[in-house]
């Protein structure tokens, strides 16, 4: 079950921001990404990447995350969301890189797609929020 966002910080979820993911890596080290995302309004969050990615194969070794969003004009304005990848789908259209192209750049589909590699969707659902100023 998601977590409540507090309505101080909702914004960094709902507008255009980037996201810094944070797996772990089968020997236990932190990799991170920086990553486009989609908030559907609940506290879980989706994200797209590649197949072939260190991501998936960390997610395969422990589902947990965290993801830190914040304000680019006020940097110490933070959300952290704390949970683990519910999900892992696969993505054949290609339809959640399209939908967060159109999000951060304005275009209707990716135009880095690259037709050999497959895409799939992280569901990440939080548990637990911490926020700063």
């Amino acid at each position: 079950m998601a977590v409540d966002i507090p309505a101080s910080h909702l914004d960094l979820l709902e507008d255009v921001h980037f996201a810094t993911l944070a797996t772990i890596s089968p020997g236990d080290t932190p990799h991170t990404s920086v990553m486009w995302f989609v908030h559907d309004g609940d506290g879980v969050l989706r994200m797209s990447t590649t197949a072939q990615r260190q991501k998936p194969r960390n997610l395969e070794h422990s589902r947990a995350v965290s993801v830190m969003v914040f304000d680019e004009q006020k940097p110490y304005r933070y959300v952290e969301l704390r949970g683990e990848v519910t999900a892992i789908e696969p993505d054949p259209e290609k339809a959640l890189i399209d939908q967060l192209a159109k999000r951060y750049l304005g275009k209707d589909e990716y135009p880095w797609k690259d037709p050999s590699q497959d895409r799939v969707i992280l569901t990440i659902t939080p548990d637990k929020v911490i926020t700063n100023g």
